[in-house]
């Protein structure tokens, strides 16, 4: 069963991305970088953005490059 957005064309068969996806309309940006002051409406989306603000912490055993997150070396890894 799919979702619809009341505003636009989005659909999706998740609830919860729906209970977000007004913020796209809005604009809100509640969430606030403490070290470049970049803003975002999701809390989640505020904490992988931190992620550019930390030194990389996961190396690829095979070719030493390093990331910041455990995803991005696992995407690496298999491509």
């Amino acid at each position: 069963i799919l979702n619809y957005c009341s505003l636009c064309s989005y659909s999706t068969p998740h609830r919860g991305s729906l209970k977000n996806h007004p913020l796209t309309h809005t604009g809100e940006r509640k969430f606030t970088c403490n070290v470049c002051q970049k803003a975002f409406g999701l809390k989640g989306n505020l904490k992988t953005h931190m992620l550019v603000h930390c030194e990389s912490a996961f190396s690829c055993s095979f070719c030493n490059k390093r990331f910041k997150s455990k995803a991005s070396l696992q995407y690496h890894v298999h491509t």
